[in-house]
C-alpha cells in the first residue's frame, strides 16, 4: 500500500538518503518541496525533486517492481453493546376544580336624566282688522340694472376653414422628362364628403443635391376619367439653387380633382420634393 517509505537516491544533485514519499501519482504535483519523491503511475519511474527539477532515480519504482496488489479487506469488528433504555415517567394527576366565586355587589344608582326639550311653539293668533290707508309714499329710486341674459343657442356649423399641403413627390429623382404617373386627389372637407373649392396659394420645388436648372410644371385635371392637364404654375430653378417657389395667380381647385407634376427640363439635381399648398375659403 502507498505510504512513507525509504528510497535510495541514485541520480541527480541530492545526496543519498530518505525523502518525503508522495506515493503513486498520475502527474507531477504543482508545488513540491526539496526531497519530495514519487512514482509516476503512467511510466512506473521514480522521481525526486531537487529544488529545480524532478530527477529520475530509477527506471521503475522500488528496483523495477510494479505496484503491489491491494490487500484483502479485513474482518468486520464486533458489534457494540446496546444502550440502556430509561423508563418513561408517569403522567401527572389532574388538579382539582377551583371553587365558585362569590356574587358581586349591586351597582350604584345611575345618574339623573338630562332636561327635556323645549315645548313646541304655540299656534299663530288670528289676523287683526285692516288698518286705515296711509298717505301715498314718495317715488321710489331707480331700480338696479337687470342681470345679463342667457347665452343664445349655438348657431349651425360653418364651412371648414383650413390649409392643406399636398405632396406630389418626396426625395424622388426623375430620370426622364415628361408627366409623372402619380396623380394625387385633392382633399375633401373634414367630413370626407363635402366638396370644397380650394385656393392654390403656393407651389414649391426642393432638391437635396443641386445640379443644373431643372424646370417642372404643376398640373391639375378636373376630369373624372383620364387626366386632362391644365397648368397651375411653372417652377424654374436657377442653376446651383436648392429651392424655388411660385405664389402668383395659381388659381383654384376642387375636392376630388387630380394633381401631378410634369418635368420639362431634367438637369442633374437629385432627390426632388414638390409641395402644393391649399387654403379654404
Amino acid at each position: 500500500m502507498d505510504g512513507p517509505r525509504p528510497i535510495t537516491l541514485t541520480f541527480g544533485a541530492l545526496p543519498p538518503g530518505k525523502a518525503r514519499w508522495l506515493g503513486y501519482l498520475p502527474a507531477f504535483p504543482a508545488s513540491p518541496i526539496v526531497g519530495d519523491a514519487l512514482v509516476l503511475s503512467t511510466s512506473n519511474i521514480e522521481y525526486v525533486w531537487d529544488g529545480l527539477q524532478w530527477i529520475a532515480v530509477s527506471n521503475s519504482a522500488s528496483g523495477g517492481g510494479g505496484k503491489g496488489d491491494t490487500g484483502a479487506t479485513g474482518p468486520t469488528g464486533p458489534q457494540g453493546l446496546p444502550g440502556t433504555a430509561t423508563a418513561t415517567g408517569g403522567t401527572g394527576g389532574t388538579g382539582s376544580t377551583g371553587g365558585t366565586g362569590g356574587t358581586g355587589g349591586t351597582g350604584g344608582a345611575g345618574a339623573a336624566g338630562g332636561t327635556g326639550g323645549t315645548g313646541g311653539t304655540g299656534g299663530t293668533g288670528g289676523t287683526g282688522d285692516v288698518g286705515a290707508t296711509g298717505p301715498a309714499g314718495g317715488t321710489g329710486g331707480t331700480g338696479g340694472t337687470g342681470g345679463t341674459g342667457g347665452v343664445g343657442a349655438t348657431g349651425p356649423t360653418g364651412p371648414d376653414s383650413s390649409t392643406r399641403a399636398v405632396m406630389l413627390c418626396d426625395a424622388f429623382t426623375p430620370v426622364l422628362t415628361g408627366a409623372d404617373v402619380g396623380e394625387v386627389p385633392v382633399p375633401f372637407a373634414s367630413d370626407g364628403t363635402t366638396v370644397l373649392t380650394w385656393r392654390v396659394v403656393r407651389i414649391t420645388l426642393r432638391v437635396q443635391t443641386a445640379g443644373g436648372a431643372p424646370v417642372v410644371v404643376v398640373e391639375k385635371s378636373t376630369a373624372s376619367g383620364a387626366f386632362s392637364a391644365t397648368t397651375l404654375g411653372t417652377l424654374t430653378m436657377a442653376s446651383g439653387d436648392y429651392e424655388v417657389s411660385a405664389t402668383a395667380v395659381l388659381g383654384t381647385i376642387q375636392s376630388g380633382n387630380k394633381l401631378r407634376f410634369n418635368v420639362t427640363t431634367l438637369a442633374t439635381a437629385q432627390a426632388w420634393t414638390i409641395i402644393v399648398e391649399l387654403t379654404y375659403p
